[in-house]
């Protein structure tokens, strides 16, 4: 068994269908539960997690991606 030690949360703007921002990126140590995104309302987000083991980190290409628009705000910001 290969206990996990932290885990990566990957998010980037989506500002077109396929015009995206890089990824930015927050670590939590493995007994970490959640995490807090500071988001723009009325924005469009990708989030992805990985987690790490010892040795090295689980590939983004094999993680879910959520897609979700966040709510509130003047959206033609």
């Amino acid at each position: 068994m290969c206990p996990i030690v932290k885990y990566t949360v990957y998010y980037r703007e989506v500002i077109f269908l396929d015009v995206k921002s890089k990824w930015h990126l927050v670590t939590l140590n493995g007994n970490e539960t959640s995490c807090t995104l500071q988001l723009s309302c009325g924005k469009e987000y990708d989030v992805a997690v990985t987690s790490w083991n010892a040795h090295s980190e689980s590939n983004l290409s094999d993680s879910k991606i959520w897609n979700f628009k966040t709510g509130g705000g003047n959206v033609n910001n």
